[in-house]
């Protein structure tokens, strides 16, 4: 069972979720707004995440990392999608959710900028650890990037917490979709110049 945890504990090496009124906060916001299967992916990203964040002995904000993590998808959302780029809509939504906690604007723009790279085909590590870190974690939940740095157990663990629920196929429709209603957008130019649907397919899962 995967528990909340003191930011602390998380840090140090322990699997869980950082247990602060923020982070529950925006658990509640993810669950509320996404649908089970895209909920779970964003929960997943965090912890994957997390794990390779340590590896490569990455120090990082866990509660900035958690909410980039959990609302980095709201823009594919029925309760947010709009005109822009999702990642776009996701980054402004998760910047005035979190300035309506009173986080910092320094902070706000840690997890703002996370979100808006996301969709990047890689995020260097001089964009910051946040971003940087995030962006392993969303790659190896989509396409299976560095599946084989999770130890089988752990693995296990995670997807009995966060089951996948279809996620290959509900998701390649649910960015087609996007990309098709933004063609100018990021998403569009994953399928136009690669093949995004057979990176999703070929990802390490059964789902």
């Amino acid at each position: 069972m995967i528990d909340w945890l003191p930011v602390d504990d998380v840090a140090a090496g322990r699997l869980g979720l950082p247990d602060t009124p923020s982070t529950r906060a925006a658990d509640a916001l993810c669950r509320d707004a996404s649908e089970p299967f895209l909920a779970n992916h964003q929960l997943r990203s965090y912890l994957w995440a997390s794990i390779l964040g340590r590896a490569r002995n990455i120090t990082v904000d866990h509660e900035a990392l958690f909410i980039a993590a959990a609302l980095h998808d709201l823009g594919l959302t029925d309760r947010f999608r709009g005109d822009a780029c999702f990642e776009v809509i996701g980054g402004d939504a998760a910047a005035q959710f979190l300035m309506g906690l009173g986080w910092s604007a320094d902070r706000v723009e840690v997890v703002q900028r996370a979100i808006v790279l996301h969709i990047e085909p890689s995020v260097p590590i001089e964009a910051g650890p946040v971003a940087h870190v995030l962006d392993l974690g969303i790659t190896l939940d989509v396409s299976g990037g560095r599946l084989d740095e999770i130890d089988p157990d752990t693995k296990a663990e995670i997807l009995e917490a966060f089951p996948r629920l279809d996620f290959k196929r509900r998701m390649t429709d649910l960015l087609r979709g996007d990309a098709e209603a933004q063609p100018d957008c990021a998403t569009a130019l994953w399928f136009d110049h690669v093949d995004l649907a057979d990176r999703i397919a070929n990802a390490g899962f059964d789902d």
